[in-house]
């Protein structure tokens, strides 16, 4: 299939592109420094099985339009492999004075 008929098709319109946009748009923001990769991370988690499901319609619309089409999903899932999880302050604080007591 060709990257016109991948843009056409009920798949692209209603699977791939919702969720591809979903998280470009929070690996843009991440990228951009609008929010932190540790706030974006516990939002959301980045759909590794959803990218690599979409990668051969990726590769496609590459080839044909832009290189850069969803890098910022790749970035998204590369930065969740190495952010630490958010740990929000009033549990840091009730785990710092329950090992305080010990």
């Amino acid at each position: 299939m060709g990257a016109n008929e991948i843009l056409k098709s009920d798949v692209w319109l209603n699977v791939v592109r919702p969720v591809a946009n979903f998280y470009e748009f929070i690996g843009l923001l991440v990228h951009k420094r609008y929010i932190d990769a540790s706030v974006a991370f516990a939002l959301v988690t980045p759909d590794v099985e959803s990218r690599e499901n979409a990668a051969p319609i990726i590769d496609a619309l590459r080839q044909k339009y832009r290189k850069d089409l969803y890098l910022f999903w790749d970035e998204l899932i590369r930065l969740g492999k190495n952010v630490e999880p958010l740990i929000p302050i009033h549990i840091q604080s009730e785990a710092a004075v329950r090992g305080a007591g010990r």
